[in-house]
């Protein structure tokens, strides 16, 4: 390490924890991530093997990245001259760049992969309800995560193109108690054979009322004539938790109680008739009563082609094949707080730790690397592009660029960003889990959205948003909207530099039943400083 001779032996030990505190507690201007390189200290006798993370604004530090991830934040007057011109020749490089953030960035072109089909022992064709079982836990490939960060990799960008159109569509009175999935977009094929983008939600009861019948149901909503048809009644809760959409199936969580436990997994389709039926369907592990365990609780699970599920179980992720019931591999030791996230092509796994987001190859298991956050639990989110990670924290907002490596963007907020997975609107764009849209090239939160009992998912262009009473609807538009889009025409219009450290939302909406309407509008007087910190 660099320094003094006496001191290295606490810079190593304790080198994460003097750059987790400078990370958070010195402001910082210059945040591209660099690739390793060795640093030397003026006296030519210390050295450590370290990519660039940033420069502090007042240019006295500069913050590295060691390769087992952990970082350390140095004096760049004890760097050596070598050191010093390449941090200099950084800076004016960044300065430069900033010049042009005065218009948006391009949207990232990346080819989409090969549709993702793991390996399987039994032919889909033959898919039968009979072949149905309770799937294990018991495997022979435990994975497990691998400390360094990761290295480059292919974008892993959605082989099918989805859109919708703006619509508001009502659903009869959701009681805030009821169960409703997020809002997920299927593909259906007309009697024309046209394929045409609807979205779906599950919808469960939660209290009987006697001598009435009890919604458990599967409602797909039909952009043509704004209108819900039931695609599925079920006798028992149902939950939709994902679709695929090259097969046409759909998986489903049936006859869970009342907290989520217990029930079964199963695969399901016939939405082109608005007739879903399950084909196969496979127990929980423990779900079976005669056990006399408590049932497990399915926390979350996306499909990965036509018959795989990746999902987790308490402090388990586990890839089953739901026609064989084979365990493909185990992940363990997951936080049972984590929501883990599958990238659009299914070939990356991200999930989430405290301090840190894990990520791994979703055909093998294999771990790809850590990349370390404070010591908080992250929300997740990767980008319909395939190119980038979005992590979120309380109040930082990070894009972990996969194709290059490295640090995209790091956004900091007053306001909390929530404690879920953003949601990508566009290939700047963000809106966190609780309604703050933030823009990553502006390094800067934009707006607050009222999202207060909202599920959302972006739909192409579009996000859905399904809300329960007081409006029990399920709507489709494009963010952000005029009065956001004006703040962002402003910040990109004005030639003074942003404080972010001192820079509040500008304005926040509520939402009516039919638009946004806005409480608050800072678009004539946006909060500027004159200080030479740049917007990132």
């Amino acid at each position: 390490m660099i320094f003094k001779p006496t001191s290295v032996s606490r810079f190593a030990t304790s080198a994460f924890a003097v750059g987790a505190f400078f990370l958070i507690a010195i402001p910082t201007t210059a945040t591209a991530q660099q690739v390793n390189r060795v640093w030397v200290d003026s006296s030519g006798l210390h050295s450590v093997d370290a990519s660039l993370v940033r420069v502090t604004e007042d240019q006295q530090f500069v913050i590295l990245r060691r390769s087992d991830g952990g970082t350390v934040t140095l004096m760049i007057d004890q760097l050596s001259l070598e050191d010093r011109e390449f941090i200099d020749d950084h800076l004016r490089r960044d300065i430069e760049g900033n010049r042009l953030r005065q218009r948006p960035p391009e949207a990232p072109e990346h080819d989409p992969l090969p549709v993702l089909a793991l390996s399987t022992t039994v032919d889909q064709d033959r898919v039968s309800p009979s072949l149905g079982g309770q799937l294990n836990l018991e495997s022979n490939n435990v994975v497990r995560p691998r400390r360094q960060l990761p290295e480059e990799a292919e974008a892993d960008c959605s082989p099918w193109s989805i859109g919708c159109t703006d619509a508001v569509i009502s659903i009869d009175e959701i009681d805030f108690a009821d169960e409703v999935s997020a809002p997920i977009p299927i593909v259906v094929t007309d009697d024309w054979q046209t394929r045409k983008t609807s979205v779906a939600v599950s919808l469960s009861e939660h209290t009987l009322i006697p001598g009435q019948a009890t919604r458990r149901q599967l409602l797909r909503f039909d952009f043509g004539d704004q209108s819900s048809i039931v695609a599925m009644q079920s006798k028992g809760r149902v939950r939709l938790l994902d679709h695929h959409i090259g097969s046409g199936r759909s998986l489903l969580l049936t006859g869970h109680g009342t907290m989520g436990e217990g029930g079964s997994i199963a695969l399901a389709e016939g939405w082109n008739e608005d007739n879903v039926r399950q084909i196969s369907q496979q127990l929980l592990p423990g779900a079976d009563s005669s056990v006399g365990q408590s049932p497990p609780k399915l926390l979350w699970a996306n499909l990965v082609d036509s018959q795989h599920v990746i999902a987790q179980l308490k402090s388990s992720i586990v890839l089953w094949n739901l026609v064989s019931g084979e365990t493909v591999f185990r992940i363990d030791h997951v936080d049972p707080r984590s929501e883990p996230a599958l990238s659009e092509g299914g070939r990356y796994l991200a999930v989430p730790a405290s301090g840190a987001v894990d990520l791994y190859a979703v055909e093998t298991g294999k771990p790809l690397g850590r990349i370390k956050v404070e010591p908080q639990m992250p929300g997740v989110s990767f980008s319909p592009y395939g190119n980038a990670l979005a992590i979120v924290t309380s109040r930082r907002l990070r894009i972990w660029n996969l194709v290059d490596a490295a640090l995209d963007a790091d956004i900091s907020s007053r306001e909390s960003f929530g404690q879920g997975a953003p949601t990508w609107i566009d290939h700047d764009m963000l809106l966190s889990s609780n309604g703050i849209l933030a823009s990553q090239f502006r390094g800067l939160p934009i707006w607050k959205y009222d999202l207060a009992a909202a599920k959302v998912t972006r739909v192409g262009k579009h996000v859905a948003i399904v809300r329960k009473e007081p409006w029990s609807q399920l709507v489709t538009m494009q963010l952000p909207h005029q009065s956001a889009k004006r703040i962002l025409k402003q910040l990109d219009a004005t030639s003074i530099k942003v404080d972010e450290s001192d820079w509040r939302i500008p304005g926040r909406s509520t939402w009516d039943g039919g638009a946004w309407v806005d409480r608050s509008r800072a678009d004539r007087s946006l909060r500027v400083s004159r200080n030479p910190s740049s917007r990132r």
